[in-house]
């Protein structure tokens, strides 16, 4: 995307005789506004479970610091989709009830993909545990903690499917201006 597209939604901004400038483009508004404060409140609270389930696997040792790449490479990439999913979710929840044409294109479309990517790389790096402790790869040591860390992931996994239904199934309302 070129710089000129990705600041083509300032030109929504119009500047008013006393010298602000007013939002004039389009705006999504949520169908059910009574709704909400408790969709958002479960969102938020199934990325913290992602979000603490990822955390809580980080610490699993040895495990979660040095294990095949296999089991890294998701892990990282589960932890980049969460934290793509928060920046998103945190925008979604401070714009309101009527969203900017932008905010929504980045934060409503956009957490879909972000949750997906969180969601397949937690189930990758549970099958890439359990491949490391079925076959002995890496610095797997004990079954009590590659059980720790597969459970960890698959709690993530969980959390990030559960909100990934949730967000699907918001609907919001274009209200041209």
């Amino acid at each position: 995307m070129s710089a000129k597209n990705k600041r083509a939604h300032l030109n929504d901004y119009q500047l008013t005789d006393d010298g602000t400038y007013e939002y004039r483009g389009t705006v999504w508004r949520w169908k059910d506004k009574g709704k909400r404060p408790a969709l958002l409140k479960e969102a938020w609270a199934l990325l913290a479970g992602v979000g603490g389930c990822l955390i809580a696997a980080g610490f699993v040792p040895p495990v979660g610091v040095g294990s095949t790449f296999f089991v890294l490479l998701p892990y990282a990439a589960a932890a980049v989709g969460a934290a793509l999913s928060t920046a998103a979710l945190w925008r979604l929840t401070h714009e309101g009830t009527d969203i900017r044409d932008h905010i929504y294109h980045t934060s409503v479309e956009g957490l879909t993909p972000r949750l997906t990517l969180c969601l397949v790389a937690s189930v990758a790096c549970a099958v890439g545990q359990s491949l490391c402790a079925l076959f002995h790869m890496g610095e797997v040591t004990s079954p009590l903690w590659s059980a720790a860390y597969l459970g960890c992931m698959l709690g993530s996994a969980l959390c990030a499917g559960l909100l990934l239904k949730r967000v699907q199934r918001l609907s919001f309302t274009e209200i041209r201006r």
